[in-house]
């Protein structure tokens, strides 16, 4: 039987936290051992730390005082690094754990596998997999695209299991506001998330582009890591008039703009999870999605439409059918809540782990 749970990682990430606090809600304890309590740029991008509920906190340990928690462990506990490369310590955590004999497993992303620079990350992952594939007790990776990854580099099927990012659930209701008021009949798509290429904001432009005969408007919300560069593309594809920028906002302002819009749109090049996505479902929006985006495995039917990562005809055509389609109607964005809610809440989550990760026999 698992008395305790062990997660070392970087932050207590909001995107983690939430299963984490099932899982002691549970009756498991669990153990969150971070280096920091929130990096600078995360700050920046408006995460908080989230609320832990009965998690115990430990933050900013030396090794030695890790490997006084790893020796002080039952046989039975469960350690999960998380981001192995990006924890501190990650790496001697997974080695000290092995030789002691302890559960040790990874939770990671999938990497980007473009161009050379992929082919030579493929490689680094092989040869790392020769080293731990034998070794580690399970391996949790965002989404199906991560999963296929971690077993082309030669993990077994057995150790390799799909899972997911989380986020709070929002008390919100379902709202009739309008931030397009001169647009009554137009279809509201959203777009939230930093600007730069990986995000692919540029063929989400080209695509609208061509629909200008289609009733759609776009709001921005996100960084502009290159002041000005996407707003010229919009001017040049015609479509600036459609374009509304508001730039970072805080929560309650993001899920607001996702209970407003008919739809989000997330046209990543590459994207480790894509939490936004858990965002805009929660809120009761459907989403059309890349598939290098981890999040892209939770959609199907009602909840959206996966294409695939750069292939604009195929952008194109989703978004002229959910365009067709016209902006939502309230009891639509209810069952997609309710559906959302069985697979990515945070209970739901939590379950998951419960059985891709604790084994049966401790």
């Amino acid at each position: 039987m698992v008395k305790t749970i062990y997660f070392w990682q970087n932050i207590p990430s909001p995107h983690q936290v939430p299963y984490q606090r099932e899982l002691a809600e549970m009756g498991y304890r669990v153990v969150l051992v971070v280096d920091l309590e929130m990096l600078p740029n995360r700050t920046k991008m408006g995460w908080e730390v989230p609320s832990l509920g009965k998690i115990e906190l430990r933050v900013n340990l030396s090794w030695a005082e890790k490997q006084q928690i790893l020796d002080k462990e039952d046989l039975g506990d469960i350690n999960l690094v998380s981001g192995v490369r990006g924890c501190r310590d990650g790496g001697r955590i997974t080695d000290y754990c092995i030789a002691q004999g302890l559960y040790v497993g990874w939770i990671v992303e999938s990497w980007d596998n473009r161009g050379w620079r992929g082919f030579l990350r493929w490689w680094r992952y092989r040869i790392e997999a020769l080293r731990y594939r034998n070794r580690l007790s399970r391996i949790l990776v965002m989404g199906d695209k991560g999963v296929s990854a971690y077993r082309s580099v030669g993990y077994s099927d057995s150790l390799v299991k799909r899972f997911g990012y989380v986020v709070d659930a929002p008390n919100v209701q379902v709202s009739d506001k309008r931030f397009y008021a001169q647009h009554k009949k137009a279809v509201e798509i959203v777009y939230v998330g930093s600007l730069y290429h990986g995000k692919g904001i540029d063929l989400l432009f080209d695509a609208l582009s061509r629909l200008q005969d289609k009733e759609w408007v776009l709001r921005i919300i996100g960084e502009e890591r290159e002041p000005g560069r996407y707003r010229e593309i919009a001017k040049n594809l015609g479509i600036a008039d459609r374009l509304l920028w508001e730039g970072v906002q805080n929560k309650i302002r993001v899920y607001d703009a996702l209970m407003a819009a008919d739809l989000l749109v997330l046209p990543s090049r590459y994207d480790g999870w894509g939490a936004v996505v858990n965002e805009a479902l929660l809120c009761g929006t459907p989403v059309v999605c890349s598939d290098a985006a981890g999040a892209s495995c939770v959609l199907s039917e009602e909840l959206g439409d996966v294409f695939p990562s750069e292939d604009l005809d195929s952008l194109k055509s989703l978004l002229a059918a959910r365009i067709l389609r016209g902006p939502i109607s309230k009891e639509l964005r209810e069952r997609i809540r309710a559906n959302a809610d069985l697979r990515i809440s945070a209970r739901a989550m939590a379950d998951l782990l419960c059985k891709s990760a604790l084994p049966s026999n401790r």
